[in-house]
């Protein structure tokens, strides 16, 4: 209940245009959530209308931080996906305001390239999961489509989800055991998950 006063006072200040008021119940709330990214997320923006880009941007990384290790676990999850969507723009934000702030600095041209494309991916992961949406409409309205079932593994795979893409394809290739796409796909993904699992 602590967290969720901290949380409102800090949202209620910052809507009436006190920062500082609403920088100090974010902390608050940050240091009674570590591990909650939205509450870091929250934290991020405050310190950005503060202007304490170093803060802003250690909250939005903690945040990008939280959300990822979440996705690895449960990759499909679209609340998960919007906030890191979220988190990424907001650390491009702070990078372009630091830019403006100190021009000279290579280290913010450099940490700026590396946010724009963490953001880029971040769209392509809400893409691909709107995609995902489609593939498993037309898997339910015909099971048999399974180039449609190889498709969605495909996209699983490429979404963080190793085992639903090899449950689906296992799925297609006890329907038709000479699937040539599903095999070749399967084989792709196992032989990927022995490289990441090798010393």
């Amino acid at each position: 209940r602590g967290l969720e006063i901290a949380v409102e006072l800090a949202i209620a200040y910052n809507g009436r245009d006190l920062p500082k008021e609403a920088l100090r119940y974010a902390d608050a709330a940050a240091s009674l959530a570590p591990n909650a990214p939205g509450v870091q997320l929250k934290q991020g923006q405050m310190n950005l209308k503060t202007q304490d880009y170093a803060s802003a941007l250690r909250a939005a990384e903690k945040s990008v931080s939280l959300l990822n290790g979440q996705l690895r676990a449960d990759p499909f999850k679209p609340d998960h996906n919007l906030q890191l969507k979220e988190a990424n723009t907001l650390r491009v934000t702070i990078l372009e305001a630091q830019r403006a702030a100190d021009p000279d600095d290579a280290n913010t041209y450099f940490a700026l390239a590396v946010a724009m494309r963490d953001a880029a991916d971040s769209e392509r992961r809400i893409s691909l999961l709107k995609a995902r949406e489609y593939g498993l409409e037309g898997v339910n309205k015909d099971s048999k489509l399974s180039e449609c079932s190889v498709f969605l593994a495909r996209l699983e795979w490429e979404l963080g989800g190793a085992q639903d893409a090899l449950d689906r394809l296992k799925g297609v290739l006890a329907d038709d055991a000479n699937n040539a796409d599903a095999a070749r796909l399967r084989e792709e993904i196992l032989a990927s998950l022995r490289q990441q699992a090798a010393p």
